[in-house]
């Protein structure tokens, strides 16, 4: 008996598939609530570079972009360039930088990140670009996953390999050619060391694409959540998979001390948020719209 029970832990961390729990709820109206102040934040924010440090930028308007009601404010697309040995810029090049203008070697210790291909990635999901991750696949595979300028240590992102491709297949329709090597088997071993947000930000963007978690993925935010109870990230993504009790989220993201109702939310969304310096009003717009996506 003993083993069995352990046999099913194991499968229920490791190998099990968890897909969204989708369930009728009540709570309509005080979704409308949150979908509302995701309005009014986006007019107060205006230019979303104005909110953010230079470098950080395609983390957080990547996204924000993804999820705002008129993307025609900005064009996302700005940070989708090469620069080539005769110092001339390429647009659309498929290669993705922090920053509309170069960061490396000045200002940042690499050109691109993780968290700034997850926010590409983001904005090509939402806007179905088929071209788009076309192209980002050719430049990567060109480069043998090196995606940016700067130490390969920092710019070789083989760890998201597996989500680009799985995006492909699902924007073209058809099995990605792609190939990952044993290296990346297992993402999850790599993204694991990167700060809470920055996982949770993979975790939620891996759901979307292939519309199911891993057990210790939902562990994971979990136990984020015992540290860290009222991230809305963590909140959403864990429930949205496990029981659909948006109660605690909603309790949240409607308390004025957090997110006031004519102004963009401060300092004390910092302890909401756990993510520094984070602009919290592009976060907001971030939450709203993932939550609105799913059909709550």
């Amino acid at each position: 008996m003993k083993l069995i029970l352990i046999t099913l832990l194991i499968s229920l961390l490791g190998c099990s598939y968890i897909e969204k729990h989708k369930k009728s709820d009540d709570k309509k109206s005080l979704f409308n609530d949150i979908y509302s102040r995701a309005l009014v934040y986006e007019k107060l924010i205006g230019n979303p570079y104005n909110n953010i440090s230079r470098c950080d930028g395609l983390t957080f308007v990547g996204p924000y972009w993804a999820f705002m009601s008129n993307r025609s404010t900005f064009d996302i697309y700005k940070h989708e360039y090469s620069i080539n040995e005769e110092e001339k810029r390429i647009d659309g090049s498929g290669q993705w930088n922090r920053d509309v203008k170069p960061c490396y070697p000045n200002d940042s210790r690499s050109g691109i990140s993780t968290e700034g291909l997850l926010g590409a990635l983001h904005a090509i999901r939402v806007a179905k670009d088929k071209d788009a991750i076309d192209r980002l696949i050719k430049f990567a595979e060109e480069n043998k996953w090196i995606m940016g300028d700067g130490p390969e240590e920092y710019t070789r992102l083989i760890h998201l390999a597996p989500i680009a491709y799985k995006l492909q297949e699902v924007l073209n329709g058809s099995f990605s050619s792609g190939e990952t090597s044993d290296a990346v088997s297992n993402p999850w071993a790599k993204i694991s060391g990167y700060r809470g947000n920055v996982i949770a930000d993979y975790i939620g963007l891996k759901g979307a694409i292939y519309g199911y978690l891993r057990g210790y993925e939902l562990e994971f935010l979990k136990t984020m959540i015992e540290k860290v109870p009222n991230n809305p990230f963590y909140l959403y993504l864990y429930h949205s998979y496990t029981d659909s009790d948006y109660t605690k989220l909603i309790e949240v993201l409607t308390n004025e001390t957090y997110f006031p109702l004519n102004k963009l939310p401060g300092k004390n969304a910092r302890e909401v948020f756990s993510w520094g310096d984070a602009p919290h009003g592009l976060l907001y717009v971030w939450i709203s719209g993932m939550i609105k996506e799913d059909g709550n």
